[in-house]
């Protein structure tokens, strides 16, 4: 079998690139090239650096609109260009905005081989419109096969029609070695990496530190609209925290490493890698329900808590775990024997075996 499969994602992420880095790879074997189309090289609330990309890319000229929090790229002309030009053998979109669904339709209008990408969940969309969900039902029903993030996507896509036979994981990711600890001492007792918005709530942490009281540490990494705010809450608080600011990916590993357990509460998040990378360092998660990885990486009671966004449950849980030597080294263990089964390597098998049964069907 011949061709080039073309992908189609907003920007270079450093948890995504290095899958395409393997997809690559592992379709040439099958005599098949990879094209990644990206929308745009970075989004205003991406600090990342372009990453070391080694798949075939283009990143499509176009302009980048701005809702809330959320941003969104239309490249109408561009991308239809490129897709001709490229003639693919299958077209996989990763979402389902404006130009994803532009995408979809060249697909069906050129008889191309089909394939929707997702790390949604019936959480994360559960306030979506009318129309939304009905373009969704359209791309999920005419896609030979459906690619998740996470078990909770494929239940996501079942909803929307797709038979079990035709889903297919690709687990959110990073490069787990490089965040193993090297008996390094634990700086801070406690963790926070995020953007600071409203969905990644900072306002909680300032009301889990404050009930912890003077005797607990906490490292910040990050950035956001909120930064101000937060930081000047913490302080006004008396929390005893150090600011690092925002992390560039290929240092963020020893933030993970200096700290003894990560807070990740949020309002909604189809995954949350920042729970994969504190479970690489083998540092215990405290999460609630609305991250997409709580119930399949987080796990409560055996590598982290689940937790209602409750200050003082937190706080219990918190001091509950860092006073019992025997339960926090447990649960160090199982961070980093659950991490495990996410991998790159995992996650670019699961876009393969979806392509490969796609072309066959």
């Amino acid at each position: 079998m011949r061709g080039t499969v073309c992908l189609v994602t907003n920007i270079p992420s450093p948890y995504r690139v290095p899958v395409f880095d393997r997809l690559q790879l592992m379709l040439r074997q099958q005599g098949i090239e990879l094209l990644v189309l990206y929308l745009s090289q970075t989004e205003p609330n991406r600090s990342w650096k372009f990453p070391n990309i080694n798949h075939n890319y283009v990143i499509l000229p176009g302009k980048t609109f701005s809702v809330g929090n959320a941003f969104f790229h239309w490249n109408s002309s561009a991308l239809i260009t490129q897709l001709r030009k490229s003639k693919p053998i299958a077209v996989i979109t990763s979402g389902f905005d404006l130009t994803m669904l532009q995408a979809f339709l060249w697909s069906r209008i050129s008889r191309v081989v089909h394939l929707s990408f997702s790390d949604g969940t019936l959480d994360s969309e559960r306030n979506l419109g009318l129309l939304r969900r009905v373009a969704r039902r359209l791309v999920v029903k005419n896609s030979r096969s459906v690619l998740g993030a996470s078990r909770k996507t494929l239940s996501l896509y079942q909803h929307y029609g797709a038979l079990p036979q035709n889903c297919f994981e690709s687990c959110l990711c990073v490069d787990n070695d490089r965040y193993q600890t090297r008996d390094q001492a634990k700086e801070f007792d406690l963790l926070y990496v995020s953007q600071f918005i409203p969905r990644k709530m900072p306002e909680f942490i300032v009301e889990v530190m404050v009930e912890l009281g003077r005797d607990y540490s906490l490292q910040v990494v990050g950035d956001g609209h909120l930064r101000e705010w937060f930081i000047n809450e913490l302080t006004r608080e008396g929390v005893g925290y150090e600011y690092a600011g925002f992390v560039q990916p290929d240092k963020i590993p020893a933030s993970f490493q200096k700290a003894r357990l990560l807070l990740f509460p949020t309002r909604s998040d189809p995954w949350g890698v920042v729970a994969n990378e504190a479970c690489a360092a083998g540092v215990p998660v405290l999460t609630t329900s609305a991250a997409g990885a709580a119930g399949e990486l987080i796990i409560h009671g055996e590598n982290g808590f689940v937790l209602p966004p409750e200050a003082r449950v937190w706080a219990d849980h918190v001091r509950q775990l860092l006073n019992d030597k025997e339960l926090y080294s447990n649960m160090c263990r199982n961070a980093l024997s659950r991490v495990r089964g996410f991998t790159f390597e995992k996650a670019s098998e699961g876009i393969l075996n979806a392509v490969m049964a796609s072309l066959k069907k």
